[in-house]
């Protein structure tokens, strides 16, 4: 048995009795994505070519198909976890890792004006990695 192969398997025994702390690394949410549909607040027909932007530290774009639906994709990363035993992990940094069901998003559409929204999806509206918006209204362009 080589080296490497011997370090691996004294490790996940280790781990596996609860004898040591074994760092995981996982990829995780950074920020949920986005589905919703843009529509004009006066006739609520939709708005296809609209430009979503993420904001904050997360920006991220995307633009409205011809029926206003858009789909702002999420942000993804790497974070660690601490393994003790097979059924107790806890994250190396807690504080980085809390989920924040909220993402901040600025809309504009050709001929409207440009609205920026906060959806907050809460824990009931996140479907996968995304949060849904439903339709979010734009007001024409004076």
């Amino acid at each position: 048995m080589n080296a490497a192969r011997f370090l691996f398997c004294l490790s996940c025994a280790l781990a596996l009795s609860g004898c040591m702390i074994l760092p995981i690394p996982h990829r995780r949410v950074h920020a949920f994505g986005v589905q919703g549909r843009v529509v004009d607040s006066s006739s609520k027909k939709s708005i296809g070519a609209a430009t979503i932007r993420g904001a904050g530290p997360f920006p991220g774009i995307c633009s409205s198909d011809a029926s206003g639906r858009f789909s702002l994709p999420p942000v993804y990363g790497w974070h660690g976890a601490v393994l003790l035993s097979p059924a107790i992990d806890y994250s190396m940094f807690p504080l980085l890792d809390a989920i924040n069901y909220r993402r901040g998003i600025t809309i504009s559409g050709p001929a409207h004006e440009t609205k920026s929204y906060s959806v907050d999806g809460g824990r009931s509206v996140v479907i996968g990695d995304y949060l849904q918006a439903g339709e979010l209204p734009l007001a024409p362009s004076k």
